[in-house]
């Protein structure tokens, strides 16, 4: 003992000062142990109690407060009373029952201790009698108490679908572990007991068996107890050779006492320190010869107890993300390319939990520079990104995934029907425009999936998403030409190959990727891009975006671009799509100059594999033109110039394509003049490897005649 101007600690010294100054508190006396904590033990009189309290509390009781030389946790308080009732709302779970410890407050101690006060603190201790007296401790819309309090946290790393009969427990750290089930023997740890409770009434105070029969009074949905149910199991399922302890996974489900259904179910583990074989044994024999014995053994089997939790599974990702109202639960989504920005969209798919199939392609490996932007960890440097990533997300329940660690052009029939058989979404991230092309033409995919690329400009700070709309009208490779004509038109983009210096291969692409693209702005994207698309299939339009971080502030803004319609015309076994955007300058010029003809230069994109012409662009006559009501001679001014600016603004992707004028007040239909300047100019522009393109406007609309 020791006096109470004698304390050391901080934190009971104030107690101490503050319960003089309550003249319904009396100091009995103060201990400082060997451990150097304190303890001050209290009367309380005074307290509101009437004279039926729901339970026997009295109107003066003891107490004792535990002040530690750590000062990590609340005072501990116990009502040292002999006769003090144990089992009553808000106490803690100890291995004696004797003196009861209280819970005078659910606040975490690290988040009072600041203003932690000794006055609040001694009249916690007051409200807890007074409440509990008449019952009104435990409010009536508060939520459930655990069933059981536990000594770890365990959680589940698989679903058992293969029925397997033991599991492999592995303790982590103090208080954390893990459990998996297993087939295999060699990988077991323990024999598995699988048991369900009937629906029960939540307790107001969580009780930590530690021995077996303390789960007498815990029924079954067979109305067997726990402690029969795990007996009788064991002695029917085991073996006279199973050597493994037992280990029982309880579903309890729990109801609040006025609710006619299941309010929550709990999930907890219990780790039973004997082999299975001796209960096996002693319930064969012993059970029989000496009941009383057995049952007196059977007590007193230690047991621990774990609050189990579930799996990581695609339902957690969804719920956690708040993902259940406002985005598709898709079936399946391809991925065609896993790189920088194909890995961390997939990152952000796979987390928000909203797609159950992804099937990704990818022949890339891993290499030591990726490791700066990708989402796999260095240990998987020189190993393919697609199977990387498979195994990356493995363990999350409910998420298939499907690699193929191949080129997408060499995949075979049977691989592309794996990849994209069923798909809802096919999402081409693979910076590649002849993937893109592929997955927009190709017969063998199919037709009804809706398509959709994302890419990066050079620098990284800016992002483009195309998504086809869902009758697949605006397909793949036309948004692509939309885009690449906006580069040419739209001021906004002016700074959208800005950073193309910094390249360093010579890919004939404006969506390649630079070895200076900042991450930040690779997962800003990422994320941006993934919310757009998503957002983006729940309607059926289709979308052309362009995301871009500001260098300066990192804010992002969107510039949603136009989307044009196509002309489609056939020519010489080659198929030219026009744009509408096209048809509208060229025929804007026509009414200008209705007694004249006029024209200009045809400028856009081509595909020899499929004989595909992109018309995208019309270049208005250049100055130096001559134009009379029947001929029309295009000048050259500027032309080199604009051809070299529309190259530079589209990375060389736009190139000229052939010629347009009109035919005031007459038909589109190619004069003599007209058949000779095609057959020359087509000479001319094969001889270089490339197609060309004569339009011609009339008053019955525009004809197009093209050769690649």
């Amino acid at each position: 003992m020791v006096r109470g101007d004698a304390l050391l600690l901080p934190r009971a010294i104030a107690i101490y000062k503050a319960a003089l100054c309550q003249n319904y508190i009396e100091v009995l006396e103060c201990v400082r142990r060997s451990d150097c904590s304190e303890i001050i033990k209290l009367r309380f009189s005074r307290l509101s109690i009437p004279d039926e309290p729901v339970f026997p509390i009295l109107e003066t009781e003891d107490v004792a407060i535990v002040c530690t030389k750590e000062d990590l946790q609340l005072p501990e308080v116990y009502a040292l009373r002999k006769g003090f009732p144990s089992g009553l709302p808000h106490t803690n779970a100890r291995p004696y029952i004797h003196p009861v410890s209280m819970c005078v407050s659910d606040v975490s101690f690290s988040d009072m201790r600041l203003q932690f006060n000794a006055y609040d603190f001694l009249g916690y201790i007051r409200r807890w009698f007074n409440k509990n007296s008449i019952g009104e401790l435990h409010e009536s819309d508060r939520p459930m108490e655990v069933y059981f309090q536990t000594q770890e946290f365990c959680t589940l790393l698989n679903e058992n679908e293969d029925k397997a009969s033991c599991v492999k427990y592995e303790q982590i750290f103090a208080g954390c572990s893990r459990l998996g089930f297993t087939n295999k023997r060699s990988e077991a740890t323990h024999f598995y007991v699988p048991l369900i409770a009937d629906v029960t009434i939540a307790q107001n105070m969580a009780i930590l068996p530690t021995v077996m029969s303390e789960l007498k009074t815990l029924k079954m949905k067979d109305g067997k107890s726990m402690y029969e149910s795990i007996d009788s199991i064991v002695a029917n399922t085991a073996s006279r050779d199973n050597s493994l302890p037992i280990l029982v996974i309880l579903s309890l489900p729990e109801k609040k006492k006025l609710s006619t259904s299941t309010d929550r179910t709990e999930m907890f583990m219990f780790r039973i320190h004997v082999p299975a074989c001796d209960i096996y044994k002693r319930y064969r024999t012993l059970r029989i010869e000496n009941p009383d014995a057995y049952t007196e053994w059977y007590d007193n089997i230690k047991i621990s107890i774990a609050c189990l939790l579930p799996p990581p599974h695609l339902l957690w990702n969804r719920d956690c993300n708040n993902k259940n109202s406002n985005l598709p639960k898709l079936q399946k989504i391809t991925i065609v390319g896993t790189g920088t920005l194909g890995s961390n969209i997939m990152d952000s798919i796979v987390r928000k939990g909203i797609c159950k199939n992804l099937a990704i392609v990818d022949s890339d490996v891993l290499l030591p520079h990726n490791v700066a932007r990708h989402v796999l960890p260095p240990k998987d440097v020189m190993l393919r990104k697609a199977s990387s990533l498979k195994r990356h997300y493995s363990g999350i329940c409910g998420q298939k995934i499907i690699s193929i660690d191949k080129n997408y052009f060499e995949l075979g029939l049977n691989e592309k029907i794996i990849l994209f058989s069923e798909a809802e979404l096919i999402l081409d991230v693979s910076t590649s425009v002849a993937v893109e092309r592929s997955l927009a033409l190709d017969p063998f995919i199919e037709t009804n999936c809706r398509r959709s690329s994302v890419f990066l400009n050079p620098g990284g700070n800016q992002m483009v998403l195309i998504l086809e709309d869902k009758n697949r009208t605006c397909r793949l490779d036309l948004l692509e030409m939309d885009f690449l004509r906006q580069l040419i038109i739209n001021k906004d983009l002016d700074e959208y190959l800005d950073d193309i210096r910094h390249l360093t291969s010579n890919q004939f692409t404006c969506r390649s990727e630079s070895f200076v693209i900042d991450y930040d702005n690779v997962k800003i994207l990422a994320s941006l891009s993934s919310k757009d698309l998503l957002r983006g299939i729940n309607n059926d339009a289709a979308l052309l975006h362009v995301w871009a971080i500001d260098k300066e502030t990192g804010e992002s803004r969107i510039n949603s671009l136009p989307i044009s319609n196509w002309q489609v015309f056939s020519a010489n076994a080659a198929t030219i799509y026009v744009s509408s955007f096209v048809q509208n300058e060229i025929e804007q010029a026509y009414s200008k100059n209705k007694d004249y003809e006029t024209g200009g230069c045809l400028f856009g994109c081509y595909d020899k594999d499929r004989n595909i012409i992109y018309v995208l662009y019309a270049a208005d006559s250049p100055e130096d033109s001559i134009k009379s009501p029947a001929s029309f001679i295009r000048g050259s001014k500027g032309m080199k110039e604009l051809a070299q600016k529309i190259s530079n603004k589209s990375y060389s992707q736009i190139v000229y394509l052939g010629e347009w004028h009109t035919h005031p007040n007459m038909t589109n239909s190619p004069s003599a003049d007209d058949k000779k300047q095609f057959d020359v100019m087509y000479g001319q522009l094969h001889a270089e490897d490339l197609p060309f393109v004569q339009g011609i406007y009339g008053v019955n609309g525009l004809y197009i005649n093209a050769k690649i």
